[in-house]
């Protein structure tokens, strides 16, 4: 007999998109309170579920990943594909930098080096998701291209970043 519990399904998961993406950004905002839920009693769980609060993090890279792999997938050529990226993802990502790092008193040339991301690359403490998520934009083409061409070379690259993610 088999389990409804595997057969899981990705349309499912993309229809209710939205709600997921949601309950993400709230996980991570909670994460982020600078009031720390005591670790005691009946607030046991919940000082649990905000400390694990990261994952909402994981939610919004697979769900990333999805509409990534899913616009590629209907996209005519890669050209397009960035042209909608920059629309959709870079140009509102730069203007949520500009803004934020007007309200933060920092001189000229941190606020140039974080609004033009250099800063992460640096090593800089800054917002560190909008430079990776962009990151992953430019490089998602090749991977789509590899995974669509190469399956089993997508299989050695996860294998090789998780025995990385053991050594780092």
């Amino acid at each position: 007999m088999k389990s409804h519990l595997l057969n899981v399904r990705l349309g499912y998961i993309s229809k209710h998109r939205q709600f997921l993406y949601g309950f993400a950004a709230l996980w991570v905002m909670f994460f982020h309170f600078y009031t720390r839920i005591p670790l005691m009693g009946i607030l046991t769980p919940i000082s649990h579920i905000q400390e694990a609060g990261a994952c909402g993090v994981e939610i919004f890279l697979i769900l990333s990943g999805m509409g990534l792999y899913h616009s590629m997938k209907k996209t005519s050529s890669v050209g397009q594909f960035y042209k909608k990226r920059f629309a959709r993802v870079f140009l509102p990502a730069m203007i949520v930098m500009a803004v934020f790092n007007t309200l933060v008193d920092e001189s000229f040339v941190a606020y140039f080096a974080s609004v033009t991301f250099f800063g992460y690359w640096l090593g800089a403490n800054v917002i560190w998701y909008i430079p990776f998520i962009l990151t992953m934009y430019v490089v998602y083409p090749l991977l789509f291209r590899i995974q669509t061409k190469r399956p089993a070379v997508m299989y050695l690259l996860l294998i090789l970043s998780f025995v990385l993610s053991f050594i780092a």
